[in-house]
């Protein structure tokens, strides 16, 4: 019997949901065995990328790569649970040599990899966590969306999903307005569980 090829999961926390949703979508388990490589809340320095299992894939193999979202903003964050929200309390971005390093680092790192590798872009986070905080942090979109393009750039040779496109059940014109971006959210970081469902599907006819 033929082998599956591989499919690997790498990243933090948005990873970790994407990796559960694959397992359990029907067509990505028919065509893949789907393997996870990731950890919520990791950043490029405290993470550690399994180098052996990356550089064994081979050319009919895929990485789905959702990672580094943590390394662009200080965690100066608060945790509550009734309702479940992940507060900002500091907006502090870091700096554009801090960002272009782990980047650089990621890149260099992906250089043997032979496997077909895709990345999703990062999901805007802590953009209406609370009536507090409402309007605290009036430049954080703005440079979430700047961090997105950057992310296309510096990885230009491989496809790099806007994470928006890949939500079918509602329009990226839709989408694309705070007023709609802000029902897709659970904890003002992370989605609701179907809508990784979703970036599970659109993956599923694209990769």
């Amino acid at each position: 019997m033929e082998l599956k090829s591989k499919l690997v999961i790498c990243g933090s926390s948005h990873a970790t949901r994407l990796y559960q949703a694959c397992q359990r979508n029907a067509n990505l388990k028919e065509k893949y065995s789907i393997i996870g490589n990731t950890r919520p809340g990791a950043t490029w320095y405290n993470f550690k990328l399994d180098k052996g299992l990356l550089e064994q894939l081979g050319a009919n193999d895929v990485v789905i790569i959702q990672f580094l979202g943590n390394d662009l903003i200080k965690p100066e964050i608060k945790r509550t649970f009734n309702p479940k929200i992940i507060h900002l309390l500091q907006f502090i971005p870091r700096s554009d040599a801090y960002v272009k390093t782990v980047r650089e680092h990621l890149k260099k790192f992906l250089i043997n990899v032979k496997a077909k590798i895709y990345f999703i872009d990062d999901p805007y986070r802590h953009l209406s966590c609370c009536p507090a905080h409402a309007h605290s942090h009036p430049e954080l979109l703005k440079y979430l969306v700047k961090r997105n393009r950057e992310l296309k750039e510096i990885f230009s040779e491989y496809t790099v999903f806007d994470h928006r496109r890949l939500i079918k059940s509602m329009s990226f014109g839709k989408i694309s307005h705070m007023s709609y971006y802000r029902k897709i959210m659970d904890d003002d970081v992370h989605m609701k569980e179907n809508f990784y469902d979703e970036w599970a599907e659109s993956l599923s006819t694209r990769i």
